[in-house]
């Protein structure tokens, strides 16, 4: 199975396992998108805007000497956009619903990652 193929299965096995997430999406650091599940066109534009979240993430991180930078909690009336940071080369987006199970959500979403990393 290409790599791909594998990563759209454990993105929408992430999504079937907790209804309060809505869509995902993968991409590079650089906000280049690798794929996305229940986004449409909204992937490339929030690809870019998370990389620069990261981005900015990092500078804060470093600034307050609080070691590597994990996820970022975006938080709306309306729901909630999770930004986690996979290795140095890639990132993950998490939209929900309104008022989700964040720690459901967070573990399921670094259970997830786990899985993203061991693939071939």
């Amino acid at each position: 199975m290409e790599v791909k193929e594998q990563l759209n299965n454990t993105l929408a096995e992430l999504l079937g396992r907790n209804s309060d997430i809505q869509s995902v999406v993968m991409a590079t650091s650089d906000g280049i998108t690798l794929t996305s599940v229940n986004l449409n066109d909204k992937s490339n534009r929030l690809a870019a805007m998370a990389a620069a979240a990261l981005g900015l993430g990092n500078q804060v991180i470093a600034t307050c000497q609080k070691g590597e930078l994990e996820e970022i909690l975006i938080s709306g009336n309306k729901g909630k956009i999770f930004v986690y940071s996979i290795s140095n080369n890639a990132v993950m987006v998490i939209v929900t619903k309104e008022n989700p199970n964040v720690a459901m959500v967070n573990w399921e979403a670094k259970k997830t990652i786990s899985q993203i990393l061991e693939l071939d």
